[in-house]
């Protein structure tokens, strides 16, 4: 059996019982380098597959899928070993091929005048890209004018004749990265993941408003006031309620606050300067999701340790907190009330992807 065909067998039956690797590996060994670019493609294609497997990125059927196209495009790009010179030791053989001398020589002679004849016509090519490039003013040649603009004239003043003018093209540029959409379904209420605790998934999520996880210790500063130390009452209109909206109020009280107290604490800005586990995109729940923290360390605070207090805790909307002792919520204008003015409260961090 030629040594192709028989590299090509030993291929194939490394495929057909699943050991692409090794297959992969064989003919990385053989160092066939007419196939040398679209192998090292198959195989970064091959561990980028891997990779999201392990990390259980991707579900088994679609790794099955993409398993199954590496080994389709595999088998297609053996089918050229044997057809292209293959790896041999032999000198004398290696001569043959080049000279044309063994067997099939006319064939490779013909092709070896191909080539050379494709080099001669590249190199005159280049000579012809180089003359076009020159100066068209070195010929005494006008450039040719695509389009017209009653603005601009030869000499780059203002006119309102129509003139010929230069057009610069821009190089073309490379396509957009794929955006990778995130896979919402791996994620489940109660893990212990991206920073935290994850205490809400939405049924029907989006890009960045999926998953709500809470820090798993309240803020170090303890118990704060709503500003530092501030009595009078201060309205900042950060007033949604909603899932995923404490992140647009609690910026809106560090903008607020930072121009009017700009040396003083508060809660919205402890939580977005907060740094833990390598996620800084913490912030100061809502009022739906202070409830639905609550809600999760009421059904969970015997079995987990989730390192709540029994006070109050602060929400970024404007007229909301609510007590983690009897779970008593207040509305009531918060920021304007004795509590809010006298009193502190805890700081619970969230996030969300």
């Amino acid at each position: 059996m030629k040594p192709h065909e028989d590299l090509k067998k030993k291929v194939k039956e490394l495929i057909s019982d699943n050991k692409t690797e090794k297959a992969l590996d064989l003919l990385a060994e053989k160092e066939l380098s007419y196939i040398g670019k679209e192998l090292i493609l198959i195989n970064s294609r091959y561990s980028k597959v891997v990779d999201e497997q392990r990390m259980g990125i991707s579900t088994e059927e679609d790794t099955q899928r993409k398993f199954n196209k590496i080994n389709f495009d595999l088998l297609a790009l053996i089918e050229l070993i044997g057809k292209k010179p293959f790896h041999n030791t032999d000198t004398s053989s290696s001569v043959a091929n080049i000279t044309g001398t063994g067997d099939g020589g006319k064939s490779n002679t013909t092709k070896y005048l191909l080539i050379i004849g494709g080099i001669l016509l590249a190199v005159l090519a280049g000579f012809a890209i180089m003359h076009l490039m020159e100066d068209p003013a070195d010929h005494g040649i006008k450039p040719v004018i695509t389009t017209s603009d009653p603005t601009i004239s030869e000499n780059n003043n203002v006119t309102n004749n129509p003139i010929d003018t230069v057009i610069e093209v821009p190089p073309p540029t490379a396509p957009p990265e794929e955006i990778k959409q995130t896979d919402y379904s791996i994620y489940k209420i109660g893990q212990q993941t991206e920073g935290g605790i994850i205490f809400y998934v939405n049924p029907e999520p989006k890009e960045g408003r999926g998953v709500l996880v809470m820090a798993t210790v309240d803020l170090p500063e303890g118990e704060v006031y709503w500003v530092e130390n501030k009595l009078e009452p201060t309205l900042t209109g950060a007033n949604r309620p909603g899932l995923f909206e404490g992140k647009t109020n609690t910026k809106e009280i560090v903008k607020l606050f930072g121009q009017k107290y700009p040396d003083k604490s508060n809660p919205a800005k402890l939580c977005e300067e907060f740094d833990s586990r390598g996620h800084e995109d913490w912030y100061l729940p809502s009022q739906m999701e202070l409830d639905l923290i609550y809600n999760y360390y009421k059904k969970n605070r015997k079995t987990q340790n989730l390192n709540f207090d029994k006070k109050y805790y602060w929400s970024s909307t404007e007229i909301y907190y609510r007590s983690f002792s009897d779970g008593d919520a207040f509305r009531s204008l918060p920021k304007y009330s004795s509590f809010n003015v006298q009193n502190k409260a805890k700081v619970r961090a969230i996030r969300s992807f």
